[in-house]
């Protein structure tokens, strides 16, 4: 789609045109987690076109993620500008007003959005962690079961609730919301956070099963139950993990991610051996006793 996009930029000559192209090139660039070059295009979109809102709305979501709460306020502003409804352009408000500390402008806009729309997660969420962060836990649970009950197939959602619930120590509630949420996003990222949790539940061997399923899921970072096992102790099995996967790409000697999986390697063999050194100490120690 990218070089798609491109290829159509070199034959616009209309600037509302070229700024329309330069949001979606952007947006690729997000998607492929190049920062700087999604900055670059959408800075392009809205220097081209200054009523191109969605460029300006794009900078704002992406100020805002890369910790410039500032920044994101200005091009929010823009589009709250020519439409004060917005939504999107509201919760970016409100998250950078978050950002900035300033808590009682921040709960007013997310109320302000979740009146609108009650099942907006990422409105929900940030409100309800606002009043989690102030001792108000009934109205963090409420805003979080609003959510649910507006948006019942929405996955982030029911992870913010099984997080609320972990935290609260409700851990039976937390295992339906995340189990839940797998139902309704079976992806690699929500199957994550059910691992990481059985993981803190003390249940190894499931968090390790679903582990081997987030790896299937992500075949260019098929590491994730490696990285678990180096630290939970187990460097042995993790280095035998990474060294099977460096196999496997050893035959395609521009694949970037060798590299990672190279370093990874390196760490678990470092601990495997700092592990064996503390192993023959506590024995010498033993014997000298």
């Amino acid at each position: 789609a990218l070089a798609i996009y491109e290829t159509l930029l070199t034959r616009t000559h209309s600037h509302s045109a070229q700024s329309a192209i330069y949001v979606h090139i952007g947006e690729c660039e997000w998607t492929l987690e190049h920062q700087a070059e999604a900055l670059n295009a959408f800075m392009k979109g809205a220097e081209l076109d200054p009523s191109n809102t969605s460029a300006h709305l794009h900078l704002a979501q992406l100020f805002l993620a890369g910790g410039a709460p500032d920044r994101a306020l200005v091009f929010a502003d823009i589009v709250l500008a020519h439409d004060p409804k917005d939504l999107d352009a509201m919760s970016a408000e409100a998250g950078a007003y978050a950002f900035l500390g300033n808590l009682p402008a921040a709960t007013t806009k997310f109320q302000e959005v979740l009146k609108r729309d009650p099942g907006r997660a990422d409105a929900a969420v940030t409100l309800s962690q606002l009043y989690s962060a102030s001792g108000k836990t009934a109205q963090a649970r409420t805003v979080l079961q609003s959510a649910v009950a507006s948006a019942p197939n929405s996955a982030p959602i029911q992870l913010a609730l099984a997080h609320f619930e972990e935290e609260e120590g409700h851990s039976v509630d937390a295992e339906k919301s995340y189990r839940r949420a797998v139902a309704l996003q079976d992806d690699a990222d929500t199957n994550l956070r059910l691992a990481q949790f059985l993981e803190r539940s003390a249940r190894i061997p499931e968090a390790e099963a679903v582990l081997r399923k987030v790896d299937t899921m992500s075949p260019a970072k098929p590491y994730a139950l490696a990285d678990f096992q180096i630290v939970s102790g187990k460097t042995t099995d993790a280095s035998k993990h990474y060294l099977d996967l460096l196999l496997k790409h050893e035959k395609n000697p521009a694949d970037k991610d060798a590299a990672t999986i190279t370093a990874r390697a390196i760490e678990a063999k470092l601990a495997q051996s700092s592990r064996s050194e503390e192993h023959t100490s506590e024995l010498q120690s033993h014997h000298d006793l």
